[in-house]
């Protein structure tokens, strides 16, 4: 994923998204973002983190029908 200030941008990056996004998340969730080996070593925006993540933010912090 690159050399070190690469990952560390990507983890400000990250950081910012749930930031921003904190509303959709239950007061206790851990979530752990694990890049996959075949991401380039660029720098992504918040827009394209947004992009990548917000979709599965949602999907996962869906009330249940059952609760």
């Amino acid at each position: 994923m690159g050399n070190a200030v690469a990952r560390n941008r990507l983890k400000r990056v990250l950081r910012e998204f749930f930031r921003l996004h904190q509303d959709l998340l239950e007061d206790q969730m851990d979530i752990v973002v694990v890049p996959k080996r075949t991401v380039e070593a660029r720098p992504m925006s918040l827009r394209e983190v947004e992009k990548e993540l917000l979709p599965a933010l949602t999907r996962s912090c869906r009330p249940s029908a059952a609760g």
